[in-house]
Parts: C-alpha cells; structure tokens; sequence
C-alpha cells in the first residue's frame, strides 16, 4: 500500500520541517495559551519511539497521554534530525515543557558520546489539538500490524476510555478509509523547480494524464530559507513546492500515485542543488494524505483561503453540491 503522508522533518516548511497537510505550527495568538499538542522537531537521529518517550518520562511522566514518534523523511537533504508530536494533560503542562525544552540542545547531555548534534530542539505548537483530535488522526497506525513501519503512537488507556462515542467512531472510519484503500486526497512533493503557480502546477498534473480526474487542488510554494540557513551550508535557497490533490475516485487517486511516484516526471535539464553538492532533483513523492475528500480538504484550507494566503482551486459542480457557503473558485 502507499506510503502514509507524515508530517515532514525536521527545520520548518515542506521538506524539512512540518507540512501544511498534518500539524503544522498553529498560528500563535490566544490559542497557543490553552494548547495541549506539541511539535517536537530536530530530535536526534538515533531516537525511536521508546526512547523519544523514556526521554519525555524524565521530567513529565504521567504528565501526557499521547506521543507519537517520526523518523526523518527520506526526502530531507539538509539534516536527519526526527520528530515527534506529544499531547499533555494539560495546557500548563504543554507549555512548561514548551519553556523548559525549546532550544535545548541535545549535544550537551553526551550520554552516548555520539557526534554533536547539530540542530537545536525546536518546540511548537502543532495544528491538531487535544487526545481526541490525535487519536482519530493517528489511530490507524495501531492497526498496521504487517507493517514494517516504525510508527506506533502511544495513547494512554484511560484517556481512551474517555473518548465519546462520536470520536470513537470517527476514528474507526478514519482508519478504514486509509487502510482498505478508499482515499482520494494525496499529497504531491518535490514539485520541478519550474512550477512557480498553481496554473502551473494544474497545467503540469493535467498534462500528466490525470485532467478531469480530481476536483480539488491547492499548490503550496516552497519556502524560502534564511540567508544562513541552507544556502550557506551549500544546500539551496529555497526548498521544493508541493500539491495536494483531491481525486474523484480512489482508482484515479492509485493510478496518480504509479505513474508518477518516484518518477521526474516535469523536470526538463533543471537541477536544485542538494546539500552534498550532488545537484540532482529529488524525484517526486506522492504520497496518501491523512485529510481524506473533497469536504476535509475544504474545511481543512478554508482558513488560508479567508487569509488571502493561497487559493485552493474547487471543481465548480463539486462546491455547488457541497455547504451553503461557497468557495472561491479559480
């Protein structure tokens, strides 16, 4: 089966940091005094699942109840560092920890005499709040068991037990549309460098084979690094654009992903200059995003579209059929 879409590691922006499709950093304000869900980036190469929370259980044991663990993603070409997202019991705790941990640098404990580690920790808040909304979010994943993956999320028994029935049921239904082959949404990475637009990106897709096929895109920029940030280390100014995309059918959706992923697809003697030196574009990666349909997708990017930010392209009879409140179409 496809590769699950997880939130990119471990600087920040897609490709290294978290992408707009999972938990990207909430966007400050009011909210941030009451969250619970934390993103922990830039953790040592060499933590797991266990050990990220035998590191947490240090200072905050019985103090969360939901960790979940990412190794690197194999498309980030400027550090290895892992990732993880941990929900506290409480708002005061999140941002005790937030306080304590943020900037810390792992190389001054030196307990395994390992090189230096070079990023600081970074801790933010995350996009889905609180043990429900985690729990439906990643809730397959304990039901991958012939999977080699080596993400298994904790959650705590008795938080669990606190679920309402409705969120039980939306995790379950989550769960199934992912694991039995029914998504639609798919997240494209490692756009060309040449797609600098949406019309671009449509233009591209479409000419791909796949015109016709989907009814909701939105094409998010790279993000441009610091001055002395990649750039400087040798790596390029600028990271690589990606799409996600809303197919009508899952069969359209899986024949996106075998004809395009791992492919260069669009890359006609362009080159991004990766951090060795190497020069090579990344192939793309089409991936399974974790919002499934053309009304998750619509909820979840309505609130760029009503900041001005980006404007999500609807096929017009699909908005026409859906909520009173009408997108914007393009």
């Amino acid at each position: 089966s496809p590769e699950l879409a997880t939130p990119d590691s471990p600087e920040s922006g897609e490709g290294d940091g978290c992408c707009a499709e999972d938990q990207e950093d909430a966007q400050g304000g009011d909210q941030d005094a009451m969250a619970t869900t934390l993103i922990l980036r830039n953790l040592p190469s060499d933590f797991d699942q266990q050990s990220c929370q035998a590191w947490v259980d240090k200072a905050y044991k019985g103090h969360y109840d939901f960790l979940l663990w990412f190794p690197a993603k194999k498309t980030s070409r400027l550090n290895n560092c892992s990732y993880a997202f941990v929900n506290f019991s409480t708002a005061k705790h999140a941002r005790q920890f937030r306080d304590d941990f943020h900037l810390h640098r792992f190389s001054q404990d030196g307990a395994d005499g390992a090189a230096k580690h070079q990023w600081p920790l970074s801790v933010a808040v995350a996009k889905v709040q609180g043990f429900a909304g985690n729990y439906i979010r990643y809730h397959h994943l304990l039901a991958e068991t012939g999977s080699t993956t080596l993400c298994k999320p904790f959650f705590c028994t008795g938080a669990i037990e606190g679920l309402s029935k409705e969120d039980v049921a939306a995790a379950k239904k989550h769960a199934a549309s992912l694991l039995h082959g029914e998504t639609t949404t798919l997240v494209v990475r490692n756009l060309p460098p040449s797609i600098e637009s949406q019309e671009l990106a449509r233009t591209w897709l479409d000419s791909a084979g796949c015109e016709g096929k989907y009814n909701f895109f939105l094409y998010i920029p790279p993000k441009k690094r610091k001055a002395d940030g990649g750039a400087a280390r040798g790596g390029v100014g600028h990271g690589l654009a990606y799409a996600f995309v809303n197919f009508k059918t899952p069969e359209s959706a899986k024949a996106c992903i075998d004809s395009l992923d791992g492919t260069h697809a669009g890359v006609t003697g362009e080159s991004v200059d990766a951090a060795d030196g190497s020069g090579a574009v990344p192939a793309l990666s089409v991936v399974v995003a974790r919002i499934q349909g053309w009304q998750e997708c619509w909820d979840h990017f309505r609130g760029i579209k009503d900041s001005g930010r980006l404007e999500p392209w609807v096929d017009s009879a699909r908005a026409r059929r859906s909520s009173p409140c009408k997108p914007g179409l393009q």
